[in-house]
């Protein structure tokens, strides 16, 4: 009976040890628990300490990489601060998710998030191009006018491929459809004299010369450029390390190539438009009368077709004013950026009353 008697005692005692190392373990895990939440890994409980680093070793990685990702985030958020182009993000009933502050001025509202596209774009055109995205998930592109605000915007709408919602981006083509129409305007203007004026034709020899394939190209990477350069220009207009600076650029692949085109394209693509069309802009045409390849008789009849135009000769010039009179040129252009035809006529009219 005293032996059953020690032997439960016994018992007690080690069930009674156990109880407590539990209720330690318990106990350290419970304050763990509540420092790890407080990002506070570290034990002295030996039974903890394994388990102590490899929680601070995931903690670190996963620092690391919030850290990383946050840096990311941060550079990804200024660049669509900083670009022009408007940036919006839909989820897939249509309502704006992220709009960049580009998107917002394109568009003209200030708070477009959690707007839908339609109420944002106004535009019917536009909205049926970010349909047929979420309809078709392929990538979809519209351009419009917007009369209106006197605008040209193309979207392009991508669809998300990890949601259901779509990427759109805006951008306004306002400024480049203004330049093509000057472009296209000044190709066709230059096309009529050619065919009308005979005297401009036979100055106008090497435009016929470019239209030949290969051989243009080869010729003036053989020294006709360089040669062209100082047998049009005043004497020391272009020194040797100008051209040696102007053959670098010529010899980049395609370079020569890219330049000829321009007078292949302005005989072969001169359609001239139809109606009537006009120069808006204020616009300031700077001669040089010793042009050897184009005649000043050709300016009055480019003044005409702006609404608002000035010339200014240079009588020692020639086809490279820029060069021969950098001074006067830019004094006058600073002028007519500044305040436009009225400073160019208040300098003008200065200039001839100086004693």
């Amino acid at each position: 009976m005293n032996y059953i008697s020690v032997l439960a005692l016994v018992a007690v005692l080690i069930a009674a040890w156990y109880a407590w190392r539990y209720y330690r373990l318990r106990r350290s895990i419970d304050e763990y628990a509540r420092g790890a939440r407080e990002l506070h890994t570290d034990s002295q409980v030996k039974e903890l300490q394994n388990l102590s680093s490899a929680l601070a070793s995931i903690m670190a990685a996963f620092d690391l990489r919030h850290s990383t990702l946050e840096s990311e985030r941060s550079r990804l958020a200024t660049v669509l601060d900083q670009i022009t182009d408007g940036v919006l993000i839909t989820d897939a009933q249509g309502l704006i998710q992220f709009a960049n502050p580009a998107a917002g001025r394109l568009f003209q509202t200030s708070n477009p998030l959690n707007r839908s596209i339609a109420e944002v774009i106004r535009n019917h055109q536009l909205v049926e191009a970010w349909r047929r995205c979420q309809q078709t998930r392929q990538l979809q592109s519209e351009s419009v006018e917007l009369p209106t605000r006197h605008q040209y915007l193309q979207l392009v709408v991508i669809p998300d491929k990890h949601s259901s919602g779509s990427l759109l981006l805006a951008q306004d083509l306002t400024q480049i459809r203004r330049l093509e129409t000057v472009r296209r305007d000044f190709i066709s203007n230059l096309s009529h004299e050619l065919r009308t004026n005979p005297a401009q034709l036979a100055k106008s020899w090497y435009i016929f010369f470019f239209q030949l394939p290969w051989l243009p190209e080869r010729a003036l990477r053989r020294g006709l450029a360089a040669r062209a350069l100082r047998g049009t220009s005043r004497r020391g207009t272009f020194s040797d390390e100008d051209l040696a600076r102007y053959q670098e650029a010529w010899a980049q692949p395609d370079a020569m190539r890219s330049m000829v085109n321009w007078y292949r394209a302005a005989i072969r693509g001169a359609a001239r438009p139809a109606g009537p069309w006009r120069v808006p802009v204020e616009t300031l045409v700077l001669w040089g009368v010793r042009d050897t390849a184009l005649g000043r008789e050709m300016v009055a009849p480019s003044l005409a077709l702006c609404d608002h135009g000035r010339s200014v000769f240079f009588e020692r010039a020639t086809h490279w004013i820029q060069h021969e009179e950098p001074a006067a040129v830019n004094d006058l252009l600073l002028r007519f950026l500044a305040g436009g035809l009225d400073a160019i006529d208040a300098a003008r009219t200065a200039a001839s009353q100086a004693p």
